[in-house]
């Protein structure tokens, strides 16, 4: 049994935390949700895995594995939106990469992510949304500057 929530949430990220996350995610829709191959999923989960505890609330490869290959079997109807999300979500963290690849002045940012969540049996969670819209303020080396 797993319930689901959704929520907003403010992490602070470098460059590489959310390359990292990007690869995850997209590595969990690809390998997990579209392609069924949990081995693949594995491999590829193990070469980001510092990121999955912060970023994913799974505090190993085994653990997002288990909840992915979980939800895949018990989804059901709500499989093919739960794929969407999922897809969506790294498709945004991609426009967060950009950002900061166009920004090199900024070592960490400050951004708001919308997460859908899976607890119960299964737990995990994926962005949902976010943007460069939503960061809240960035970092230099002269300190945080907040956002208007």
């Amino acid at each position: 049994m797993y319930w689901t929530k959704e929520y907003a949430d403010t992490l602070t990220v470098s460059l590489q935390n959310l390359r990292d996350m990007q690869k995850a995610q997209y590595d969990m829709w690809n390998d997990g949700f579209e392609e069924q191959n949990f081995s693949k999923l594995s491999s590829d989960l193990g070469l980001v895995s510092t990121i999955l505890g912060f970023a994913f609330g799974t505090p190993t490869v085994v653990a997002a594995v288990g909840a992915i290959s979980g939800l895949v079997s018990a989804l059901g109807s709500g499989f093919k939106t739960t794929e969407g999300i999922v897809k969506e979500g790294e498709w945004e963290l991609e426009g967060l990469v950009s950002w900061m690849t166009d920004h090199p002045q900024y070592d960490l940012i400050k951004v708001k992510m919308s997460f859908l969540e899976f607890y119960g049996d299964y737990n995990i969670r994926f962005v949902e949304h976010t943007s460069p819209d939503y960061i809240t303020a960035v970092h230099t080396s002269g300190g945080w500057i907040m956002s208007a």
